[in-house]
């Protein structure tokens, strides 16, 4: 089973128990379990960092996953600390504390993430 369908039958079953009376913590209880199931499914399949996103995080670490073919396994990535990125300038490069990476290339051979991508939960 998937953690959506998971989420999908607590949500049904919070929606069945929200009928009786006495039930709040049993709402609670089912509350968590979806927000941590959510949560679950950000951690594995998080959203890549936008430019401007990236602009604002000087001085805190990235996970900066590179491209090396969309049927590659491999994980060829790592935790940087981010100086800059300034995308706007004439060499817009975004640079870490020991290396730096081209914006122009961002999204084709390198992506950035607050979190490092979790490898998917086999059912």
């Amino acid at each position: 089973m998937t953690d959506e369908k998971r989420i999908a039958v607590l949500e049904r079953l919070a929606h069945t128990e929200s009928k009786w009376p006495g039930t709040e913590d049993t709402l609670d209880a089912l509350d968590a379990a979806i927000s941590a199931l959510r949560d679950r499914i950000a951690r594995q399949n998080p959203r890549p960092l936008t430019l401007q996103e990236l602009q604002k995080m000087a001085g805190e670490p990235v996970y900066v996953q590179h491209i090396i073919s969309p049927a590659s396994n491999r994980d060829d990535g790592e935790w940087l600390i981010l100086k800059s990125c300034q995308p706007d300038i004439s060499q817009p490069y975004v640079a870490f504390k020991d290396s730096g990476l081209c914006v122009y290339y961002y999204g084709q051979s390198w992506l950035a993430y607050r979190t490092k991508p979790e490898p998917p939960e086999s059912d």
